[in-house]
């Protein structure tokens, strides 16, 4: 919830300071300013970071531990199981997410501050709509509340390239974000349901790596249609996002919580 409301503020800031900075300094000073501020923000948490104490490492150097971690590591088969859905829904996404800002400003003619205002409310949306998964984990599984999110966000993600009005397409946004995304703890629950402690984070990092990789290739290509179309991608995106809640469903189905009691408290 933190980092919601960090993202939520980061949100509003970002909308609002270079409308204010522009008539002191010009409009490509005042982006260049803002950018300046968020950088010196991210790089103040280097200090909180360096305050956080970790254990005593068992082996000489990092590469000696990795090496024996990879060695004693059993968990591929569901390394592969989560790379096919998590590289599908991030290859969407990096069509069009990072190009949000820009089909709003150039496609709808929204202002910087109308931006950063639906970016920000999109993150409440998320955030308050995360509480209501731990109960549908309970009655649909921890699969079927991934699946059934995702595909429910389908019908507001292509809809977003046939309005021609800004508020109706900042619901959209609102509405696409929130199912597309509030079922992320649940996911991540998924994922490492199961694991020896000893393979969890070796699994998060490749899983985060196949995200990443994905999300890159995306941004590439989603840049290219872009220069294109600004609504063409958001269908491809929408297919990724199918075949992606598909492989989950093929794919994770299986898996099941360890501990009863313990889902049946994060439902409560």
């Amino acid at each position: 919830m933190i980092r919601i409301a960090s993202v939520v503020v980061g949100s509003l800031v970002g909308g609002i300071a270079p409308v204010a900075l522009e008539p002191l300094v010009g409009q490509a000073e005042s982006f260049r300013l803002t950018i300046v501020i968020a950088a010196a923000l991210m790089a103040g948490s280097a200090i909180a970071a360096s305050r956080i104490e970790d254990r005593p490492r068992e082996h000489a150097s990092l590469l000696v531990g990795w090496l024996a971690t990879l060695r004693g590591f059993s968990s591929w088969g569901r390394v592969a199981r989560l790379l096919v859905p998590e590289m599908l829904i991030s290859l969407g996404a990096g069509l069009v997410m990072p190009f949000v800002a820009l089909y709003l400003r150039h496609h709808l003619g929204a202002t910087v501050t109308e931006i950063g205002f639906i970016q920000a409310v999109s993150s409440v949306a998320m955030a308050a709509a995360a509480l209501a998964t731990p109960r549908l984990a309970r009655r649909m599984g921890l699969a079927g509340t991934v699946v059934m999110t995702e595909i429910a966000s389908l019908p507001f993600l292509v809809m977003i390239p046939f309005s021609t009005s800004l508020p109706l397409t900042a619901v959209l946004f609102w509405m696409r974000g929130m199912l597309m995304n509030m079922s992320w703890p649940i996911y991540n629950q998924l994922s490492m349901e199961g694991l020896p402690p000893a393979d969890k984070p070796l699994v998060a990092g490749w899983v985060r790596f196949g995200w990443s990789a994905a999300w890159l290739a995306g941004s590439a290509i989603g840049g290219r249609l872009m220069a294109q179309s600004y609504t063409t991608p958001y269908f491809y995106t929408a297919a990724l996002y199918l075949a992606g809640a598909t492989a989950t469903f093929l794919l994770l189905r299986g898996i099941r919580p360890e501990d009863r009691e313990h889902t049946d408290a994060l439902a409560a």
